[in-house]
């Protein structure tokens, strides 16, 4: 999470701030655990909206399909399909990207080698090195791109979007989750760029 130095901050001035604990795993783990009442406040996207929890909007994130410019046709726009006859580099399981990806994609069904991996930074470092082309978040690689480790690749269709909420369980005394989650969405920033 982007925000997450700022918002550690802003908790410290808190009277009796709350522990600070990363569960850094897949979006459909984190819904499942803040249901079961294992953790108190998530960041998703709005794919995990659910009548349970209480979401309050933190932003949206667009995302781009890059690749090395070594292995891109300059000037070319490409369709799903041909994204999908390339090497595609997806997150495993169940996670977000995967859906927007899949569902940007569809109908097309890519072929039987994909690279799947859950860091951003390790997807966007194999894209670098020329081993395929991810679907990343624009803003967070925009100085790879910039520096022209990465290329944008232009699409027939706009690359997919995600609204991200910070969501807690909807129940008495939730006030501490629903100041924290207000904290969240003045400190996130998802413009925040990789290195």
């Amino acid at each position: 999470m982007t925000g997450r130095p700022a918002l550690v901050y802003a908790l410290s001035w808190c009277a009796r701030a709350p522990q600070w604990g990363d569960d850094l795993n897949l979006s459909g783990e984190l819904q499942r655990q803040v249901l079961a009442g294992d953790l108190d406040l998530v960041f998703l996207s709005d794919e995990y909206l659910h009548p349970g929890l209480d979401a309050l909007a933190l932003g949206t994130v667009d995302f781009a399909w890059l690749g090395s410019p070594a292995i891109l046709e300059r000037g070319r726009i490409y369709s799903a399909k041909d994204i999908v006859e390339m090497t595609v580099i997806k997150q495993s399981g169940k996670s977000v990207l995967n859906t927007l990806c899949d569902r940007w994609l569809d109908p097309h069904v890519g072929r039987e080698t994909v690279l799947a991996i859950d860091s951003l930074i390790a997807m966007a470092g194999l894209a670098v090195a020329g081993l395929g082309v991810a679907c990343l978040p624009r803003g967070y690689f925009a100085r790879y791109v910039e520096d022209g480790r990465l290329a944008v690749m232009r699409t027939e269709q706009a690359s997919p979007s995600s609204q991200y909420y910070a969501m807690f369980r909807k129940e008495p005394g939730a006030t501490l989750c629903r100041t924290v989650a207000e904290l969240t969405a003045q400190c996130c920033d998802f413009g925040i760029e990789a290195r």
